[in-house]
């Protein structure tokens, strides 16, 4: 480049961009030439990339029943697990744009295989080069595992599909250009709660603005217990973008439930497919109004376990002795499906609750395994039942769970092994608190928040705003009720439950002083390591210290009017 120029400019008697008399040369040739190595670099960078316009979108659907991995993967497919073997990987032959599966444990749960989704067929593959079907995937279990794996990126569109399932988690998919030329995609509306499990499909369509980026495509478990784990069975690729199919409806929202408190009411309904958001609308007569009472109610997306996921929402605002109803509507970028009938009803004041031991009072103990009593039948709920049945009182323990309670006169509780703070908010309190209205509730939960997992920090406020929001609950399903809430016990290993333990006290100090019907079971602060079998559960001297516990907070309450 610079020999040319220097020729140029030599058959006018002058050097590159060197001095010259002519006022020609000065003033036009010489700032021309001396800017064109500027203007070159300049078009180069503009060559190579604003004249290529980067994309990264994409969406999620339920995968179909069957897959050929030969047809839609032109380009380059993947599928690991074959065989019964997580570290193996069948591969399109000749091609080798995807990369092998990566699996990011932090807390060293590590890979396994799951036989879940759509089923997979190739006839172009390697090491097996067919196979007539197969359903198997690569997993990566525990809380805020992942797994991953890339593919190279140029300046001409490909689509990528990505065929992954999730058992007892919420899943994020996220996607990333390694130069940045277009926002990452990140998609939290895909979740498999307690008991269930999901297989859904993320296609991509990507293109970069160089011509040696690298898209990411990683899949994190976000929420979840019981062995939460997410994975990736087969990746397909194919030249070309593809456009997104319309967006269905979402379904009609069920589950509809109004419960009435004072002043109050708790509106529920069943958590369904494809709804972005949920509208709530709210009015004293038995039309609809135009406009949303409420509106971006949002599904549950994160540290979940519910069998039945339900979301609710509180009208603080409806004046007692009114008569109001409630409707609900489900929202996507389809369009808006709104349940045709609407529920109704009519706050009150509270009476006044009198706990007394001449008094039947209705107990419901409610919590994890530790109310559940294990590994001893019957747990704190044996030495509680007697400490009551000696101090006078006559109690009915009421709940929907029975088991694990042996030659116990009064053997009901709710008491749900592994579980967290959220499914007591999600799947108990719904059901329990309506049917049975207790007297007393002997509140015990956020273990299963924190003693598994990375116990982060994270961990122990998602727990903390979960309890939150399952106090607001219960005192609106049972207002005439007392909730003893306890402190957690230690967790071997972690100091976790002590902060959880101190910001808990706090809230349930700053709630009874505003007048709800709440009070703080210190007695149970007495408990140790020592007593605790296994690191997390009581031995028999562990129980019988907390039924003293919870015995000596209800006597502290005892013959105390509560009004609200």
């Amino acid at each position: 480049m610079e020999k040319r120029l220097a020729a140029l400019t030599h058959a006018s008697g002058t050097g590159f961009c060197s001095g010259s008399d002519s006022l020609f040369t000065e003033n036009i040739v010489r700032p021309l030439l001396c800017s064109l190595p500027i203007l070159f670099i300049l078009c180069q960078i503009v060559s190579s990339t604003s004249l290529h316009a980067a994309q990264l979108s994409g969406w999620i659907e339920p995968s179909p029943t069957t897959v050929n991995l030969t047809t839609e993967g032109s380009r380059d497919w993947i599928q690991g697990g074959t065989k019964g073997d997580y570290t193996k990987l069948d591969r399109k032959v000749g091609a080798n744009l995807l990369s092998r599966l990566t699996v990011q444990h932090p807390d060293n749960n590590g890979a396994l295989l799951r036989t879940m989704g759509p089923t997979l067929s190739w006839s172009d593959g390697t090491p097996d080069a067919t196979c007539s079907g197969t359903s198997s995937g690569v997993h990566a279990q525990g809380a805020d595992n992942a797994i991953s794996l890339t593919v190279p990126a140029g300046v001409s569109p490909r689509t990528i599909r990505i065929y992954s399932s999730s058992v007892h988690a919420a899943m994020q998919f996220k996607a990333h250009l390694s130069d940045g030329s277009a926002p990452d995609w990140v998609n939290e509306e895909w979740y498999a709660s307690n008991s269930e499990s999901i297989t859904p499909r993320a296609t991509l369509c990507f293109a970069s603005a160089s011509a040696d980026a690298i898209l990411t495509v990683t899949i994190t478990n976000i929420g979840g217990s019981d062995w939460p784990s997410v994975g990736i069975h087969a990746v397909t690729l194919q030249d070309g973008a593809t456009v997104a199919p319309p967006m269905p409806l979402p379904p009609v929202p069920t589950g509809l439930s109004a419960t009435a408190g004072n002043g109050q009411v708790m509106v529920q309904w069943n958590q369904g497919p494809f709804a972005a958001s949920y509208n709530v609308y709210r009015s004293t007569s038995a039309s609809i109004p135009a406009t949303p009472w409420e509106s971006g109610v949002l599904p549950i997306r994160g540290n979940n376990d519910s069998a039945n996921l339900m979301l609710s929402t509180l009208d603080t605002t409806a004046t007692n002795g009114t008569t109001w109803h409630y409707w609900i509507a489900a929202v996507n970028a389809g369009g808006v499906t709104r349940a045709p009938q609407a529920v109704t009803a009519t706050p009150s004041a509270p009476t006044s609750t009198v706990i007394t031991t001449s008094r039947l009072l209705k107990i419901m103990p409610m919590g994890d395994s530790i109310t559940y009593g294990y590994p001893i039948s019957g747990g704190y709920r044996t030495q509680l039942l007697q400490d009551l049945s000696g101090g006078g009182y006559h109690v009915d323990m009421v709940g929907r769970v029975g088991a694990n309670s042996t030659s116990m006169a009064e053997p009901l509780h709710e008491g749900w092994p592994g579980k967290t703070v959220e499914y007591l908010h999600d799947s108990v309190v719904d059901a329990a608190l309506p049917a049975y209205q207790p007297d007393l509730i002997l509140l015990m939960i956020g273990t299963n928040n924190l003693a598994w997992g990375r116990n982060s920090q994270k961990d122990l406020d998602n727990a903390l705003s979960a309890y939150e929001k399952l106090l607001t609950k219960i005192n609106a399903l049972a207002p005439n009720a007392t909730v003893i809430v306890s402190p957690i016990l230690p967790i071997q290993g972690t100091d976790r439950p002590t902060d959880f333990n101190q910001a808990l006290h706090t809230r349930v100090t700053a709630l009874a002083a505003q007048g709800w019907h709440i009070s703080w079971c210190s007695q149970m602060s007495a408990i140790t390591l020592e007593q605790l079998g296994d690191g997390v559960h009581p031995n028999a001297a562990g129980y019988t210290k907390m039924g003293d516990a919870w015995y000596a907070a209800i006597q502290a309450i005892t013959q105390v009017t509560k009004v609200r």
